[in-house]
């Protein structure tokens, strides 16, 4: 996901040499990126119930859901006031969170192929290194053809959905040395911060060190495009964005319930082998569309 606010590159220092005004820089910055003053309050997911809710105040979600408390039984209403408290105060405690367990992981991970860190042409499709050019040269023309279908099967309208594009992002190459890294870090056992509320089995990229290249992804690649077809959501104007990976599987997350990003686009890309799941699907909803999604090249 990407969102409009600021963001720098850091190079943080290892934990046993990180000054205390180092640190306080690095949870500044997370906290810049998180700026957004309905996170903490607004759509908080319930396991308990499967559903998003608003939390701006215990009593205010008392009144406004009062009728879903009273069909409760006592356990579950209690389970799920104390869920919505903790996300809560999990969302304040974000940015402080995050930058200690960054300062850690550069202080004690050791990289398994740390030449995929840094930005490098031949980490991407060179399909999406050519669209995202033509994007910048003419961003009109750009969207007309996309929505119009000529730049199949490079950049192709999903399902006949104007707002939903399915598109190359990294190449061959880059997704198995991913792939490998991500098992790599699991395997230390180091601290990890969820990806969001709901997925229990996923890594934040940016805790990993792969900010640089991730920026560099969205400056040069991912904002011409979203600028071109995406103008009216902001998506001349990203900035930052938060990075993860998340996995599926039976009996950890099997699926993922209707949520909404905190983000003006949302770039969704498999590095999952073909052969690792069957079906699967992701499915795009707004007031403006209903879309079942294939998964992204």
């Amino acid at each position: 996901s990407a969102c409009g606010r600021g963001t720098g590159h850091r190079h943080a220092l290892p934990l046993s040499e990180m000054t205390a005004g180092a640190a306080a820089a690095a949870t500044a910055r997370l906290a810049r990126e998180l700026d957004c003053r309905c996170l903490a309050t607004k759509s908080l997911f319930s396991h308990t119930v499967q559903r998003h809710f608003d939390f701006d105040s215990e009593g205010a979600f008392k009144r406004e859901h009062r009728q879903l408390l009273d069909s409760l039984d006592v356990e579950t209403r209690e389970s799920l006031l104390a869920e919505l408290r903790a996300e809560r105060e999990r969302r304040e405690g974000l940015a402080t969170d995050a930058a200690a367990r960054e300062a850690r992981i550069v202080g004690e991970y050791k990289r398994l192929h740390p030449e995929i860190f840094a930005p490098d042409p031949q980490w991407l499709d060179p399909r999406l290194v050519a669209l995202s050019a033509r994007a910048m040269e003419d961003p009109e023309a750009f969207a007309r053809a996309a929505r119009g279908g000529d730049l199949a099967p490079d950049l192709e309208v999903v399902h006949g959905v104007a707002l939903v594009f399915d598109l190359p992002v990294f190449s061959a190459a880059f997704v198995r040395r991913f792939r490998a890294e991500i098992a790599h870090f699991e395997a230390t056992g180091l601290p990890r911060g969820r990806p969001n509320s709901m997925n229990r089995h996923g890594i934040l990229v940016n805790e990993l060190g792969f900010r640089p290249f991730l920026d560099a992804l969205l400056s040069d690649h991912v904002s011409p495009i979203a600028a071109a077809l995406f103008p009216e959501a902001g998506g001349a104007s990203l900035e930052s964005h938060r990075s993860f990976v998340v996995q599926y599987a039976l009996g950890q997350d099997e699926g993922l319930a209707a949520h909404y990003d905190n983000a003006e686009v949302t770039l969704n890309v498999s590095v999952s082998e073909e052969a690792d799941f069957e079906e699967g699907d992701t499915l795009s909803q707004n007031r403006h569309v209903h879309s079942s999604v294939r998964a992204c090249k």
